[in-house]
């Protein structure tokens, strides 16, 4: 989950920002399944996160399926709270410049699901916990 969650935060990013994240850049995000997420929580995201998007091609729209609301200077960094299917919400910011917008913020995501990411660090989040015997 780690991994997509970051995926999905990189390619929010370059959507938003015209590029992609840096090697020197970082995703802070956090996922929460099903009813993970609070309503308090989910408010307090949103009351920072002023614009909507959603998966569409033409005039066809699978808002239902993944919507998210974002926030980003179109430059150097991204945050956002994507809904995926109602039951898989991912929170989190992308910034190509982490040290000027004072990330990773510590405390502010969800302790268990919660992760600092590099566009590098990918694959390795992709390898088994536990090797096959």
């Amino acid at each position: 989950m780690n991994a997509f969650s970051a995926k999905i935060a990189m390619a929010l990013f370059h959507e938003h920002t015209g590029k992609a994240l840096p090697d020197e850049g970082i995703v802070q995000a956090a996922w929460y399944a099903n009813h993970g997420l609070s309503d308090e929580h989910a408010k307090a995201m949103l009351k920072i996160l002023p614009g909507q998007g959603e998966l569409k091609q033409g005039q066809f729209s699978v808002w239902n399926q993944f919507a998210y609301r974002y926030n980003s200077d179109n430059k150097t960094i991204t945050a956002g709270l994507v809904g995926l299917h109602r039951n898989l919400h991912i929170f989190f910011f992308a910034s190509s410049t982490p040290e000027a917008h004072g990330l990773p913020v510590r405390g502010v995501l969800d302790p268990v699901t919660g992760f600092v990411a590099h566009p590098g660090s990918i694959p390795a989040m992709l390898k088994p916990a536990f090797p096959a015997t």
